[in-house]
This record gives C-alpha cells, sequence and structure tokens, in this order.
C-alpha cells in the first residue's frame, strides 16, 4: 500500500515538474506560428494571404488580432473584406479601441479607415458614436457615408454608446450641410434612427 503511495506521489511531481515545459512548449509553439502567418500576410499572392489571414482569425491572440487590422489595406477585397467582417466580432474593449483609433479610422490609407468604419458598424460589441461622428470629414465623402452607415446599424441594434442626443445634433448638421449628396442620403438615413422627429423635418 505504501509503495502504491509512493508511486503515486512520485507520478504527481513529475507532472508538476512537466507543466511549465508543456506550457512553454505551446507558447513557443503558438509565437511560431503567428510569425509564419504574419510573413504569410504580406505573400505576393492573395489567395496565400487569406488562408493566412483565416489562420490569425483562428488564433485569436491579440497580436493576431493587430495583424488582421493591418489586413483591412490588403488591396486584395477578398482579403481586406474578410478581416473586416471577422474585426466585428472583436469583444476586446482594448483592440476595438485600436480599431477606432490608429490602427482602423485614423490610419492614414483610406482603404484601412473605410473598412475599420464598417466592420465597427458590424460590431457586435457596443460602440461610442461620439468616436465616430468627430471623424465625420468633408473632404473624405466615402468615410463619412461609412461611418454614417455604421451610425445607422448600431442604433438599429442598440449597440450605439455616447450621447443620442449629440450624436443626432452632429448627424442633422451634416445633413443639413449639403455637401455631398451620398453623404446627405446617409445622414438622413441614420438621423431617423436616432430622432424621427428631427428626420422628418429634415427631409421636408
Amino acid at each position: 500500500m505504501l509503495t502504491k503511495t509512493c508511486a503515486l506521489v512520485f507520478i504527481a511531481i513529475c507532472s508538476l515538474r512537466a507543466a511549465p515545459r508543456a506550457f512553454d512548449d505551446a507558447k513557443k509553439k503558438q509565437a511560431a506560428e503567428l510569425e509564419q502567418l504574419a510573413a504569410d500576410l504580406r505573400d505576393s499572392k492573395p489567395d496565400k494571404r487569406r488562408t493566412a489571414l483565416h489562420g490569425l482569425i483562428k488564433l485569436a491572440t491579440p497580436p493576431a488580432w493587430r495583424l488582421v487590422m493591418e489586413a483591412l489595406g490588403d488591396v486584395d477585397s477578398g482579403v481586406g473584406d474578410d478581416a473586416q467582417i471577422a474585426l466585428a466580432a472583436l469583444g476586446d474593449a482594448a483592440l476595438i479601441e485600436e480599431l477606432v483609433g490608429k490602427r482602423g479610422l485614423d490610419a492614414k490609407e483610406e482603404r484601412v479607415a473605410v473598412r475599420a468604419a464598417e466592420a465597427l458598424g458590424r460590431s457586435r460589441a457596443t460602440i461610442d458614436g461620439g468616436e465616430l461622428v468627430k471623424r465625420f470629414a468633408t473632404r473624405d465623402p466615402e468615410l463619412t457615408r461609412m461611418l454614417l452607415w455604421s451610425i445607422e446599424r448600431l442604433a438599429e441594434r442598440d449597440k450605439l454608446g455616447g450621447r443620442r442626443d449629440k450624436i443626432a445634433e452632429a448627424v442633422a448638421r451634416l445633413e443639413a450641410s449639403r455637401l455631398d449628396l451620398g453623404v446627405s442620403c446617409a445622414a438622413l438615413a441614420a438621423l431617423a434612427r436616432l430622432d424621427a422627429t428631427r428626420a422628418e423635418e429634415a427631409a421636408v
């Protein structure tokens, strides 16, 4: 009986000693996988980049999600659009903040900003509408239209954070400016979700 007990204790001690090594091995394997996927994401072949993108989405670590954000700028619509759709599933507040900021809406490349705006409109998380209206730009109608589309969709699903009255006021001002027909139409649609009475008055 004593011999059996000693054997069990020995096995338990060995298992405890092996656990940190197994954890370290798993971390090294994940780091190597991330490095390979990052390299493949910059490959010249769109199919290889798309495969890498889906590998990163499956990995779902913060560094992997940042690479998915990088893929928003891919010239191939299949890669960029897949990245945009995947980012709608983000639940990490810090990563969403990066998508709202320098890695997304504030990116220098317009393609990245527009795709980020659409991803935020599809988001399952609550998005601060005040951050979206701050980025309305009369010289960038495509981005502004997408921000308005996202405000409309978020409001429809009750995922629009921030003060609705202030957001509605900014949207109404943009609609009244009539600087771009597409922007005005998108603003009116968003306003209808935010403040139906104000939208009716604007439509007259």
